[in-house]
């Protein structure tokens, strides 16, 4: 004879494991944890160019901080949606931020 006083994993499991909008988040988790990565190389180099003509000139490129400001706000962004810390996709699915 079983035992039904507690419910089966399998039943507790279910709803979650076929629910379209936790997959669909974990996709866009994907896709920006890549684009996050990718970000990094990018961020590498800017901070290689902005020292070099820092060490070179002995000030910051103004031109390469315009550029910087908002692309840091969007690795922010990205990181706060793949936490979850916040339900709002990042660029392209909003604006690009301001930085």
């Amino acid at each position: 004879m079983q035992d039904t006083t507690q419910p089966s994993l399998a039943g507790t499991l279910s709803p979650h494991l076929t629910n379209l909008s936790t997959w669909t988040r974990g996709a866009f988790i994907l896709l920006f944890a890549i684009a996050f990565w990718l970000c990094l190389w990018i961020l590498g180099a800017v901070v290689a160019f902005q020292f070099g003509h820092l060490l070179f000139t002995g000030r910051l490129n103004d031109q390469l901080l315009a550029v910087s400001k908002p692309f840091v706000a969007f690795m922010s962004q990205i990181v706060a949606f793949i936490t979850c810390t916040t339900e709002s996709r990042p660029f392209p699915f909003t604006e690009w931020p301001k930085g």
